[in-house]
């Protein structure tokens, strides 16, 4: 049977376990599981907007009263997201509604897009790629839609850095005939072609040095799971808790990649952060 306590009302007799129903004084609304008086397992959070109207904002699993797990967020400016969750952010997999139409599929960091990702714009726009903090970083490629072209290359800060821009070619598009101004019969002249004497060299020249550039920017901002496996990331906590002591836990921060004039390539260190228990 269901009763009321302290303003819940639950399927249990004891408070805080099993199903249950939260009324927040704001006026918010909670209806899921419970465990030790925090929400875990599968709910649904209800906010009251500005009239005075509840409003879905998240739908998934809860982990300690935090977004932990698969679920669905409605956010109040429009957007929707559904995938996987770590600390109420989004975390892994997931699928984001933007308001004004565009759309990412990919994988996400602590609330920010990172990894590879998939971006395809309300007008047609398509990129493919790696992200890192939020921005297009590394190597993807970009189809404009209107143009009919590609960018494939290396994108640094959110925008394209170096690479090759083509035109895409639809064999099922009809070809468009331009009407002639001139009809007397024009004979061009010799022009001297201008070419480069090796734009593959070119080219791979230009992409070494931009990844030498960003090495540093973006080994700092990989996240540790993406360049490790699990067991590979075990061996390093291990490793790690055994110089640090027992009376220390740690987190995961970054990567980073640093010179040393003793070496002849650079060598790479794992940094962690140090928690007092």
């Amino acid at each position: 049977r269901q009763m009321c306590i302290r303003d819940r009302v639950s399927t249990q007799s004891t408070w805080g376990h099993g199903f249950g129903i939260q009324y927040y004084e704001n006026g918010d609304k909670f209806e899921g599981g419970w465990e030790n008086n925090l929400r875990n397992g599968q709910g649904t959070l209800w906010v009251m907007d500005d009239n005075g109207k509840l409003r879905r904002e998240y739908t998934g699993d809860w982990n300690n009263d935090k977004k932990s797990g698969r679920g669905t967020m409605f956010y109040k400016t429009g957007e929707r997201y559904d995938g996987f969750w770590f600390e109420n952010k989004p975390h892994g997999e997931g699928r984001m509604i933007f308001s004004n139409g565009d759309v990412y599929e990919g994988q996400w960091c602590m609330g920010k897009r990172s990894g590879y990702g998939v971006l395809t714009k309300r007008n047609g726009d398509h990129f493919e790629g790696h992200w890192i903090d939020d921005k297009r970083e590394g190597q993807g490629s970009y189809f404009y839609n209107l143009q009919n072209k590609v960018f494939v290359g290396e994108w640094v800060d959110d925008m394209p850095k170096c690479g090759v821009y083509s035109e895409c070619e639809d064999p099922l598009a009809a070809k468009r005939v331009l009407k002639q101004h001139f009809e007397d019969a024009y004979q061009q002249p010799e022009i001297p072609s201008i070419k480069l004497a090796n734009p593959a060299r070119v080219l791979n020249e230009a992409l070494e040095e931009t990844r030498k550039d960003r090495l540093f920017t973006r080994a700092r901002l990989i996240p540790l799971f993406e360049l490790y496996n699990e067991e590979e990331l075990q061996d390093l906590v291990s490793e790690f808790k055994a110089a640090a002591g027992e009376n220390e836990t740690i987190s995961f921060l970054s990567l980073i990649h640093i010179s040393e004039p003793t070496r002849q390539a650079e060598i790479s260190y794992a940094v962690f952060c140090l928690k007092k228990k």
